[in-house]
Parts: C-alpha cells; structure tokens; sequence
C-alpha cells in the first residue's frame, strides 16, 4: 500500500475513480463494487444496532471500510473480515471499544440466522472454537491495516454536531432538523466523507432536507413562529451569501454535483 504515511483525509473525484478502478481489479465491475459496498454498510448497521455502538461509531466505521478498499484489492480480503476490523477500530476511536470475540459473535448471529434461531434466548450460538480464534486472528491482522490507510490518526469529526448546530442558526424547525440528521448519517454509507469535511456534509444534509421537504409542500411542513420555512433555507442556501463564509462552505459544494452525487 502508498500513499498513507502521511494523512490524507480527502480525495478528488478523479483521485477516488483512480484508487477504486485499481482495487477492484479486472473482474469485478462498479456496480459489484458499489453493491458490495452497501452489503457492508448495512452489515455494520445490524451487528452495530445488536451491540448498541452510538451513530458516530457506526459512521466511522463505515466511512473507515471504504477507505480500506482504496488502497486493498477486494480479491485479497473479505468484506465480512474488514467490516469487521473497521467496527474494531472504530470503537477504539470512539471509546466504545468492545472486545474482537464479542464482535464476532455478534456478527455470527447477523450473517447466519439460522445458528441464531437454535441458541437459547439471550445465549450465544454454536461456533467452532477454531473457527471462532481464526477469524480473531483475521480480524486483528485487518485491524492494522485499517489503521495504515488513516496513518494511525485516531481524531475524528462527524456531521452531526454540526447539524445541530447550523440548523440552530439557520432557524430551522424540528422536522427539517430532523431530516438532515437523518441525510447525515446516510451519507457515511457513501464515498462523501472521503471527499468533503463533516462541516461542508452538514450544511448539504440541510440544503437536500430543505429541498426534499419541499417537494410535496411549496414551502415545506409548517414551522413555529420564529422559525424559516424549508423552502425560506432552500433558497438561502441556494443562492451565495454571507452563509459561505460562515459555515466555510461554497456555493459549489452543495450544487456542483459531486456531493448531491454521492447522496
């Protein structure tokens, strides 16, 4: 692997097109890729949600298993191992950290039902004992390597504070707050916060929700007084203003195409 001994949090569009073409190889296709992908995010959202891991160590470890993929082939590892190693350091970096038994166990339960069905009520499912130590050893083995792609730099920022924060500034009403929250926490199931800083995410997740709310309603779902109507920020925000310096994010970042893309 290169390119990881100095950090480097962001990628270019044509950066992260370049690393992707690279790992996937000749036989897997994008839309393998970007199916795989998903399989995995939601795989990390279902052992997460048994365990209880709070959003943001969920987010990381999402956002920490695409970043892995641009710089290891997916012939070489098994998404199951990665998710894995991903969730591992996550929870380190979060202070959430669980033990890698206690991962895999969980994961088993969510990738084979069935073994889950036949284990008493609260209680463990039959796995080999070798079975169980070997994917410890993988998983402990990926771990590094995940640490490798982020350079051993365990700081961290998420969205979503700054969801709160800006829709607090910008007067905007529950619901709407809501839904960028929600558009927020999507968006580590893609390549965005590959691409674009927590801030710049934030005041996008606000722009869609605006825009979202307002397709069914002209001016969105009815607010208190004292607060913007949906369409009020879709059009503040749509167009340049005082708000790019503010929040530090340009006009271009919310319309350009690249992110809406990638939401």
């Amino acid at each position: 692997m290169t390119g990881t001994s100095v950090n480097h949090p962001y990628f270019t569009p044509d950066e992260l097109a370049f690393l992707c073409d690279r790992q996937r190889g000749g036989k897997m296709s994008e839309t393998q890729e970007s199916k795989a992908r998903t399989q995995a995010c939601m795989f990390i959202e279902a052992v997460s949600a048994r365990i209880g891991f709070p959003r943001a160590t969920i987010g990381t470890a999402q956002t920490l298993f695409h970043r892995f993929y641009l710089f290891f082939p997916w012939r070489d590892f098994s998404f199951y191992d990665v998710s894995m190693a991903a969730l591992y350091v996550s929870s380190k970096m979060h202070d959430t950290l669980k033990k890698p038994r206690d991962l895999l166990m969980v994961s088993y339960a969510v990738r084979f039902p069935e073994l889950a069905a036949k284990a008493k009520h609260g209680g463990e499912i039959d796995i080999d004992p070798a079975t169980l130590e070997a994917d410890r050893r993988k998983l402990l083995a990926v771990e590094r390597l995940v640490m490798e792609t982020v350079s051993f730099n365990f700081r961290v920022r998420m969205p979503f504070p700054y969801v709160i924060k800006v829709a607090r500034d910008l007067r905007a009403g529950k619901y709407l707050a809501k839904l960028a929250w929600t558009l927020s926490v999507d968006s580590h199931r893609t390549m965005a916060p590959l691409l674009f800083p927590p801030h710049v995410i934030a005041v996008a997740s606000i722009y869609l929700a605006a825009k979202l709310d307002c397709i069914d309603n002209e001016t969105g779902t009815p607010t208190q007084e004292g607060e913007r109507t949906s369409q009020e920020i879709a059009d503040y925000l749509g167009n340049s203003g005082p708000w790019e310096q503010k929040f530090r994010v340009e006009l271009r970042d919310l319309e350009g195409g690249t992110l809406p893309y990638h939401f």
